[in-house]
């Protein structure tokens, strides 16, 4: 994406007016090597009136509400004369029909993480509702699992464990089904395992692997290749990211997102997280250490000033 000096600059940086006036970017010489995706910022312009919530939700939720909204924009669009589909990465072909959800059964895996939530949330209210998916099935973990049903996007939440026929359902099981697995992190390879049950069971099954199981010891090539046909394609927000700013221009896809960000705040985000925000980094340690020993439950989002 080019980039122009509109003059301002910030601690070393360069700020794009010309793109929207809440980034910039990072343009110091040790990070010049790095992709723009790495070095462009979002600036907080806190206010005495902003809230506490308003500030935690910019700072840990922003970024991943960008990913899910490239995928539901761009690599999903409806609306093909105003934004174009994109496809996942710069080396497998995605066409409109592969965007098209009408007819299409979509699970969600990992469907309580942020970025799942992000596009469960955007599906069902950023998207016309002749444009969702036949059936939105959120695929998760038993710990999750109340509290992802709560957020109200989902038509069904069902676990790693369950079996996919059943999940699908058998109206769906036929020569004019689609099922989209989009995988956000899921534990133990757990979407490719679905996949494999459901093939050959649906007219096509595609899959779109965002996140990765952090304990997986296989790279992402043997990841992909685990799933059925050459089914599994790799999301790139970069290489999305990029495309969507030069197909609508880079000023108009960061207002818009900026907007669709502030609605989704509006709206109430996630239902149902709360936030435990501490103070320094003898906190920031603490909370460390309790995330890494499983005892922050799915419902807190760890926040802290330092």
């Amino acid at each position: 994406m080019t980039q122009r000096n509109t003059g301002a600059s910030l601690a070393g940086a360069l700020v794009c007016a010309s793109e929207s006036q809440n980034y910039f970017i990072d343009t110091t010489e040790h990070r010049k090597h790095l992709p723009d995706l790495y070095n462009r910022y979002f600036i907080y312009r806190g206010s005495s009136g902003t809230s506490e919530s308003d500030f935690a939700w910019d700072a840990t939720m922003k970024i991943m509400f960008e990913t899910s909204y490239l995928i539901n924009r761009f690599v999903l669009s409806w609306d093909l004369k105003s934004y174009p589909t994109l496809p996942p990465n710069g080396s497998r072909p995605w066409s409109p029909d592969d965007a098209d959800l009408k007819n299409t059964v979509v699970l969600v895996f990992a469907p309580s993480s942020k970025v799942g939530a992000a596009f469960a949330q955007q599906c069902r209210v950023l998207r016309p509702k002749n444009h969702q998916p036949r059936r939105l099935i959120g695929v998760g973990s038993r710990a999750s699992k109340s509290l992802t049903e709560g957020f109200g996007w989902y038509d069904e939440v069902v676990l790693y464990s369950d079996d996919p026929i059943a999940a699908v359902g058998e109206a769906s099981i036929g020569s004019n089904s689609r099922v989209l697995i989009i995988d956000f992190g899921s534990r133990d390879l757990a979407s490719a395992s679905w996949a494999n049950k459901l093939h050959g069971r649906v007219e096509s099954i595609q899959c779109l692997v965002i996140g990765t199981d952090p304990t997986n010891s296989q790279g992402i090539s043997e990841t992909l290749t685990a799933f059925p046909d050459e089914s599994a394609s790799l999301f790139s927000a970069l290489v999305v990211r990029n495309g969507a700013a030069e197909a609508i221009g880079a000023s108009t896809y960061f207002g818009e997102l900026d907007s669709a960000w502030e609605s989704f705040k509006e709206g109430g985000a996630i239902p149902g997280v709360e936030f435990e925000i501490g103070d320094g980094m003898n906190s920031f340690m603490k909370g460390w250490d309790n995330l890494a020993l499983g005892k922050v439950p799915p419902s807190t989002s760890l926040v802290y000033r330092v």
